[in-house]
């Protein structure tokens, strides 16, 4: 377990079953590290006025998007924990169906 990993298990419980969502999430955080190194369009080297999107570009932003919803997940099983919070929005809700 490298020290990434130790700081996420600080917030989340240290349960086997998160371990793989974890080592995925840090995976993904060296990845998009990389990829935000590449250029978002390619150049023709004797047109420069042809460019095209690079497919390094599309792949960061499916990394980014499923790192997101790893974040997400990870934020709900935190907050699991932290105990039944009423939202404001289902406050207003109850009150406004009475």
């Amino acid at each position: 377990m490298n020290a990434r990993e130790k700081t996420i298990y600080e917030y989340i419980d240290e349960n086997p079953i998160y371990r793989p969502l974890v080592q995925e999430m840090v995976a993904l955080e060296k990845e998009l590290v990389r990829l935000r190194k590449e250029p978002t369009v390619l150049q023709h080297p004797l047109y420069p006025e042809k460019v095209k999107p690079n497919p390094l570009a599309k792949m960061r932003k499916e990394f980014l998007q499923q790192y997101i919803n790893i974040v997400k997940a990870l934020e709900h099983i935190a907050k699991k924990d932290v105990g039944t919070e009423v939202s404001p929005l289902r406050v207003f809700l109850e009150k406004y169906n009475e």
